[in-house]
């Protein structure tokens, strides 16, 4: 599934390179392990607000719709999916939870892509939504702005360079 982001033709400039493109990877290839082990690393500021290359935008002739604007961070990403069950993941085939962590869509449609990873059994895979653009996106936008405005803002406070 990592592959994919990397391969698709028309991911063009919108693939990190160097660092950030290995960050990228790893997030992607690892992603069922840092949601089930969430809780330990959640409270690690240098975890959490890891720069991730998710690619959430949605491309028209004259213009672009981003579910949230970048960066995105690991910790935001995978809290909003645990937090919204319901809306960013579906029961896996163990009969435990998938949860999203990756997905892109289109406003027009209202569809909604997503990478899923159970941190129980380790499954991945795709699902899609119909008619969920607005809904996902006013999730993650809301996750955003609480770790900007609680979490970011008081640790930039302390430490500018953070």
């Amino acid at each position: 599934m990592a592959q994919d982001l990397f391969s698709a033709p028309s991911a063009g400039l919108g693939v990190p390179q160097g660092e950030d493109r290995e960050t990228l990877r790893l997030y992607l290839k690892y992603a069922d392990r840092l949601l089930a082990s969430f809780g330990k690393w959640k409270d690690i500021d240098r975890f959490y607000f890891i720069p991730v290359g998710l690619d959430m935008t949605y491309a028209l002739p004259g213009g672009a719709f981003s579910i949230a604007s970048p960066p995105y961070h690991i910790g935001t990403v995978l809290r909003n999916s645990l937090s919204n069950g319901d809306l960013f993941g579906t029961e896996c085939e163990c009969g435990e939870r998938l949860y999203a962590y990756a997905y892109n869509g289109s406003p027009l449609s209202g569809r909604v892509d997503m990478s899923c990873a159970c941190p129980h059994c380790g499954a991945h895979r795709r699902i899609a939504l119909t008619c969920a653009w607005r809904k996902c996106s006013d999730a993650l936008l809301k996750s955003r702005e609480e770790d900007e405005t609680l979490r970011l803002s008081a640790i930039r406070a302390q430490e500018p360079q953070f």
